[in-house]
């Protein structure tokens, strides 16, 4: 072989080894662990601060705007009618309808219609739900309940007619009664077993102080002189300020009804399963005259309402 054939051969080899990935792969690696090493080091430190950051922003302090303020209606009511005793109570559907699970019965569409239409749904307690929704900071208070309307006595008479279900539960609530008169604040009547550790005290006024995270549930009877249409609201203070909120019944803010029944002395009328399976199939009602009740007809109805028309 001729020098210049060695010389070509040395060519090839020294190619073979520039081009060998081998031999460049290890010091590529170690650069690029290394890269990525001080990059950690200067980003894992960024984002943890980062996230104490966003945790921070995302913490709520008290405020009269952290308050959760709802109110529900009777639980064992399915649509409570304040209905004049001049309505043509004998065309009143007495046909009751199978609950959706079948167990019991209940009111029919066309009762709720003929309700709708010559009566007005009415308000005489409310489920009142609190909650601090904040993470930190002083406690809210939350006080002077009271109604904001008006006053107007029908000039009609008005009795209660009202769509029962008999699976309304019972509730851990304070209880407390108001005077729907557009002045008037709520008091505590009975209270729940812990109600002295809260320092909760009957007859005194309806409030509470909620701390973060704290929540408290208030049944509200409401009384009235005479027949009252307005807006449930309370005082919120936290901070030094004060703010008045309307509380919606059932998610509306528009105004509740509560009628003075005083003038059909304590008659009422409940439509549902008040007795049993054959009586709810033949359309039997149930009659109370104050605290006693029995079963009755839409005619017997008809023949009382005349004694509150005259």
């Amino acid at each position: 072989m001729s020098d210049q054939d060695d010389q070509g051969v040395a060519i090839t080899g020294n190619l073979n080894q520039k081009s060998d990935p081998a031999q460049k792969s290890v010091p590529v690696t170690k650069m690029v662990w290394l890269v990525l090493a001080g990059i950690a080091a200067v980003v894992i430190p960024i984002f943890a601060f980062g996230r104490e950051l966003i945790a921070d922003w995302n913490t709520t302090e008290s405020s009269v705007g952290s308050l959760s303020a709802t109110a529900g209606k009777n639980l064992n009511s399915l649509g409570s009618y304040a209905v004049p005793v001049d309505a043509p109570f004998d065309s009143f559907p007495t046909r009751l309808v199978p609950s959706p699970d079948g167990r019991y019965f209940v009111c029919s569409e066309e009762q709720h219609t003929w309700l709708s239409r010559y009566g007005r749904l009415f308000v005489d307690s409310v489920i009142v739900d609190l909650s601090n929704t904040a993470q930190v900071g002083a406690p809210i208070t939350v006080r002077d309940f009271t109604m904001h309307g008006k006053t107007a006595a029908a000039q009609v008479p008005l009795f209660p007619v009202i769509c029962i279900t008999p699976t309304g539960g019972a509730i851990d609530a304070d209880t407390g009664t108001l005077q729907a008169d557009g002045t008037s604040t709520a008091t505590f009547s009975d209270a729940r077993a812990d109600s002295q550790d809260r320092n909760i005290v009957p007859k005194s006024p309806a409030a509470y102080n909620l701390p973060p995270g704290e929540s408290a549930i208030l049944f509200l009877r409401l009384q009235v002189p005479r027949d009252f249409e307005g807006s449930l609201a309370a005082t919120v203070s936290s901070g030094g300020k004060d703010k008045t909120i309307t509380i919606p019944v059932d998610g509306s803010s528009d105004p509740i009804l509560v009628p003075d029944f005083s003038r059909v002395s304590g008659f009422k009328l409940l439509v549902g399963q008040a007795w049993g399976d054959e009586e709810a199939k033949a359309g039997v009602l149930a009659c109370f005259q104050g605290e006693e009740s029995h079963p009755c007809s839409r005619e017997f109805v008809v023949e009382r309402l005349k004694d509150f028309k005259r």
